[in-house]
């Protein structure tokens, strides 16, 4: 499950860029990297495509208001194209000096389970970037998988000194993460490169702390799909 097997879907990245020169001459951004798949039946690619449309929309439409929004008809570079256009159209932004949103929709896992990665940088001139890292897990029907699922009932105290024994503290050292943290990790997923786990740190410097568990030591606690 965890690279061992041959790729279930093929596909290719693409990348958008569009950029908008604001009333105060400065430059407004958008990139983006999602896969585009192909060499499937028209049903999976069309469900893989809305997909990929709503974890790109889930970050872009944020900036569209509601009675700006339409139905796109999963059509990434319309959504973008429309995000341009609402920024550059807007009074309220004309007084910004800096938007941009940088979206990355990679497939970190492509086997019995397909795990999607996010990975999403705005900046629209704060004192700080944000930055956020999250992944989605779909099973061989295309139906979503809850994170927790794929660990093993009766593995937990083997799964639980995975999280303690893992961590780098070295690493993360904004603070001390106690044992009651180490064990309430906000998401893990697994990747080609083992079980990544995810916690949300309590500042930007901070960033989200997070775990990479090798395969060879996760393997024995997981559910088999």
């Amino acid at each position: 499950m965890l690279g061992s097997q041959a790729d279930t879907l093929y596909y290719y990245s693409t990348d958008l860029r569009i950029e908008g020169l604001s009333a105060r001459n400065t430059k407004y951004k958008i990139s983006a990297q999602y896969p585009v798949f192909t060499n499937m039946d028209e049903f999976h690619k069309h469900n893989l495509e809305k997909y990929t449309y709503e974890l790109m929309s889930e970050i872009l439409l944020h900036h569209i208001l509601e009675n700006d929004k339409i139905d796109f008809g999963n059509d990434i570079v319309a959504l973008a194209n429309a995000v341009m256009q609402d920024w550059l159209s807007k009074d309220a932004y004309n007084s910004v000096y800096r938007m941009e949103d940088s979206i990355c929709v990679e497939i970190v896992l492509n086997s019995e389970i397909t795990t999607f990665k996010v990975s999403h940088w705005g900046d629209w001139s704060g004192a700080h970037g944000y930055y956020t890292e999250n992944y989605y897990m779909l099973d061989k029907n295309l139906h979503p998988i809850e994170h927790t699922s794929i660990i093993n009932p009766n593995k937990l105290s083997q799964f639980n000194t995975l999280l303690m024994n893992e961590f780098d503290h070295k690493k993360y050292d904004h603070r001390v993460y106690d044992e009651r943290w180490l064990l309430n990790p906000d998401m893990y997923a697994l990747t080609r490169e083992g079980l990544v786990v995810i916690y949300y740190g309590s500042s930007t410097v901070e960033g989200n702390p997070q775990t990479l568990i090798p395969i060879e030591k996760i393997k024995d606690v997981l559910t088999q799909y």
